[in-house]
């Protein structure tokens, strides 16, 4: 393990909360980034959707927008999530990678739609608006094609159904299962190696 100010420890790298906009953190050869990732309506229909999740009476950020009308809540979604595309971008740009071959991303929401998935399947278009972050995908799927020679994981969770898709040849995402009150530990039998 290297030790520097960004080491961190296989208790501390599970355990940490992951949102510091500037840290890239060490563990070996592996590289932990990531950011809250806010569903940013550019998947699925967000025009026609009658949508409207409990995240936007609940969640301060989206309130008072989701209270002006539906596009105020859409440019605040949008908003929030081209900002924590911009941190995420900036992370994975300092990321040392002569150092590692392996980048982990820890977000919230999905950074795809067909990560976004429910019981029957992907998400549908009413719903994919507020439960996928194309803004996040696009800078994932960036970094992941600069550099082909490292493996790159999204873990992610939102939806509460687990869900694994590879959409390009080097990047897995992962969507954890969860129940609401009854937190779990995620397998991820995916990695190749142990953490």
């Amino acid at each position: 393990m290297h030790h520097n100010k960004n080491s961190i420890n296989i208790e501390d790298m599970i355990l940490c909360k992951i949102n510091n906009r500037e840290e890239v953190y060490y563990f070996d050869d592996i590289a932990l980034v990531g950011i809250d990732g806010w569903a940013d309506g550019r998947y699925g229909d967000f025009q026609y959707s009658h949508v409207e999740l409990n995240d936007s009476n609940y969640i301060y950020d989206l309130r008072g927008a989701r209270i002006l009308g539906k596009y105020s809540l859409l440019d605040k979604m949008q908003q929030l999530a081209n900002y924590d595309a911009f941190d995420l971008r900036q992370q994975l740009n300092g990321i040392n990678h002569e150092k590692v071959n392996k980048i982990i991303i820890v977000t919230h929401v999905p950074p795809f739609a067909e990560a976004a998935i429910n019981a029957d399947g992907v998400s549908d278009p009413d719903y994919l608006p507020y439960f996928a972050s194309k803004a996040l995908g696009d800078v994932i799927s960036e970094a992941a094609q600069q550099h082909p020679d490292h493996e790159f994981i999204a873990l992610c969770g939102h939806t509460h159904f687990a869900n694994v898709i590879h959409p390009e040849e080097n990047l897995t995402v992962a969507t954890g299962h969860a129940k609401y009150s009854a937190p779990e530990i995620q397998k991820l039998d995916f990695i190749n190696q142990d953490l």
